[in-house]
């Protein structure tokens, strides 16, 4: 609306291990499975970018990935500690 033209976005989305846990695409889809696997992580792609930029240094890339993965463990006690959530194999 603010240009005044349409939008396409040409998006292709995959699931990198198959449809499902134990489904094994490398039996139907070998090529594109091979190619899939030989990428980085939208993580890393996105990471190295922002570093090569200059937009973001390595310390700073450091601290977010320690805050986030404190935020993760933090959440995941939270989960496991809520008993009506998660029931321990002795309760």
């Amino acid at each position: 609306m603010k240009f005044h033209k349409d939008v396409i976005i040409d998006l292709i989305g995959y699931r990198k291990n198959g449809h499902n846990e134990v489904d094994n695409p490398d039996f139907t889809q070998p090529l594109m499975y091979k190619e899939i696997r030989s990428r980085k992580s939208i993580y890393h792609q996105y990471r190295d970018e922002l570093l090569n930029n200059n937009d973001i240094t390595q310390e700073e890339v450091d601290e977010m990935y320690k805050k986030l993965i404190d935020e993760y463990e933090k959440e995941e006690k939270k989960a496991f500690d809520n008993k009506v959530l998660y029931k321990k194999d002795n309760e």
